[in-house]
């Protein structure tokens, strides 16, 4: 019995020995496999961005966009268009994984507000920001015209939850 308790550690390191070349290649890869999974969690990812300006859309002459974490800028991007923009506009952006306010910052000759909105990293699909403030509704309909009126009310309703976070377009909700 006591030749079989010594002779047992001698095996293993006699199989070591023998075979130290292929333990080591899969030490490297498991290490690998490990680091290369930290490394890609905290690594930039492209977000692809649609954002729906509302039916004034052709009001807005200049949109700011921040991508804010821990009240700190880490991305901005800033539009413009002298005419006017469509109501979709199409934008992607580089960021590491985490949770971010985004900063909208909208501008034209009858109009100034900004808008807030949440977004977490990585995202899967296009994710759909509504650009528009539901107070702007009121302001911009006091002394307006009845079609100008009537216009903003329905945009008005129809982005009644100002402050919903971002949806992915594959999301349900």
């Amino acid at each position: 019995m006591f030749s079989a308790v010594v002779e047992t550690p001698r095996r293993v390191l006699s199989f070591l020995k023998k075979h130290s070349q292929h333990i080591a290649k899969i030490v490297a890869v498991a290490g690998i496999f490990v680091i290369g999974g930290q490394i890609t969690a905290v690594a930039p990812t492209d977000v692809e961005i649609l954002y729906r300006l509302g039916e004034a859309h052709a009001d807005i002459r200049e949109l700011r966009v921040s991508f804010r974490r821990d009240g700190q800028e880490q991305k901005g991007a800033r539009f413009t268009e002298r005419d006017g923009f469509a109501s979709e506009l199409s934008h992607t952006v580089e960021l590491p994984p985490g949770r971010y306010d985004v900063l909208f910052e909208v501008r034209g000759p009858d109009l100034s507000y900004d808008v807030t909105r949440a977004l977490e990293v990585p995202s899967e699909g296009v994710v759909s920001f509504d650009v528009f403030d539901v107070a702007v509704a009121q302001t911009l309909t006091r002394g307006a015209a009845d079609d100008r009126a009537t216009l903003l009310v329905r945009t008005f309703l129809f982005h009644a939850a100002a402050n919903r976070p971002a949806t992915a377009s594959g999301d349900p909700s």
